[in-house]
């Protein structure tokens, strides 16, 4: 690649030229924007912060997720703040996208879909889900589990859980 392109955008180690768009800029709690050709970028502009306090809170039927990271940055995944209620128990399955939770609080258990294989999930533990798996998830009835979910491809954000009886939850 010329002129200093590369083919990662960020800070200095990685380039801060988007490989086919020219710099992009990313500036503090703000979407990032592509920089017109000739325009210089700043180090300090080369990334962002935004915190869980600053998106919508969505219900989704056993619990909320805070969707900090989605479609809309070009990052190719998204990162979710979820809180699953304690004594709850979700049928799930993301037909589009591949899932990994890490917990950071609380505890739980993750099924998969005939119940014969158990995961006991406690802060320190991540599962992955990558074969649009369906599954249970439930958090312990004394207390909520919080994970932090990442998706690829990223949600958008605006996706809603319907949660039934009679089959898994998806979008």
């Amino acid at each position: 690649m010329s002129d200093g392109a590369r083919s990662r955008v960020g800070d200095g180690r990685y380039g801060d030229r988007h490989p086919h768009r020219g710099p992009v800029v990313h500036r503090a709690g703000v979407h990032p924007r592509l920089v017109p050709a000739g325009e210089s970028t700043k180090k300090e502009d080369a990334m962002y912060t935004r915190s869980i306090n600053d998106v919508e809170k969505v219900e989704w039927g056993a619990g909320t997720s805070q969707r900090v990271l989605t479609a809309e940055d070009p990052m190719g995944f998204a990162v979710a703040h979820t809180v699953v209620r304690k004594g709850t128990s979700s049928r799930l399955q993301y037909r589009n996208h591949l899932e990994a939770c890490y917990c950071i609080g609380g505890s739980g258990t993750v099924w998969n879909e005939d119940r014969s294989q158990r995961y006991d999930i406690v802060p320190g533990t991540i599962y992955v889900l990558d074969q649009h798996d369906k599954h249970y998830l439930e958090a312990s009835d004394d207390e909520d589990l919080i994970l932090v979910s990442i998706f690829n491809p990223p949600i958008t954000g605006k996706e809603k859980h319907t949660l039934s009886e009679d089959g898994f939850s998806s979008y």
